[in-house]
């Protein structure tokens, strides 16, 4: 056999296998430079909403009625995706408020469900999820078509004097159209201790507690201390 087919028959099989060692319903990483929400959502409940997850991790997509009749929820949880699907809209329409749609959908066997509520004009958003077999917090935040919404997944450590911890740190980034830099909202958990993040990042720097963490616009780490003092490590990185 030639030497040009061992080659060719070495490179087939392993395309092969990446193929089928890569899942299918693994996520597209390549990450929005833009917003997808439409302006005229931009002052409605129909529109696009992004959050993250955190008991593992992940993030999600709510997209309802942006620019077609269809309400979906892209779902990102411990890296596989699925689309969750609603029929909570059948009289709703776009102006009045959403209270309580449930979005649901099956990952690797088990049922998930998140439901949605929000105002008429899309502010004070909020989901609850339900995962067999995890505890689940989220944050969510209405994007619009001038304002970009970032997810942002990571893990941390906590040094404390009986050793160290870990947890996931997840948060959504976004530009309002007034100030200078981010804001930025989300949730940690560790087996001791959860709640939420609220930070501020202006030119690269995010001020979380008593010091800065260095972040882009594809990732975020550094350490800062705790309200009792203990060092805090952080890293992550933008997932959608």
């Amino acid at each position: 056999m030639k030497k040009r087919n061992l080659v060719t028959m070495a490179t087939t099989a392993f395309v092969l296998f990446f193929c089928l060692s890569t899942s299918c319903n693994e996520p597209d990483l390549n990450l929005a430079t833009t917003p997808e929400a439409l302006a005229v959502n931009n002052a409605s409940s129909a529109g696009v909403y992004k959050g993250i997850i955190v008991g593992s991790s992940g993030y999600f997509n709510l997209s309802i009625m942006n620019g077609s009749n269809d309400a979906t929820c892209k779902f990102v949880f411990d890296g596989n995706e699925v689309t969750l699907t609603s029929a909570s809209f059948g009289s709703w329409t776009s102006g009045q408020s959403i209270n309580s749609a449930l979005f649901t959908g099956t990952l690797d066997g088990k049922t998930i469900n998140l439901t949605f509520s929000c105002d008429a004009n899309g502010s004070n958003p909020t989901t609850t999820v339900t995962i067999p077999g995890h505890t689940v917090y989220t944050t969510v935040i209405k994007e619009k078509s001038d304002m970009l919404v970032k997810c942002y997944e990571g893990t941390y450590t906590v040094a404390k004097k009986s050793g160290t911890i870990n947890g996931t740190w997840n948060f959504v980034a976004y530009k309002p159209s007034s100030g200078n830099g981010s804001l930025v909202s989300g949730y940690h958990a560790d087996p001791d201790s959860n709640g939420p993040i609220y930070g501020d990042e202006v030119d690269g720097v995010l001020q979380i507690g008593s010091s800065p963490l260095q972040m882009d616009e594809t990732s975020v780490s550094g350490s800062f201390k705790n309200g009792v003092g203990e060092l805090v490590t952080v890293t992550g990185k933008r997932t959608y």
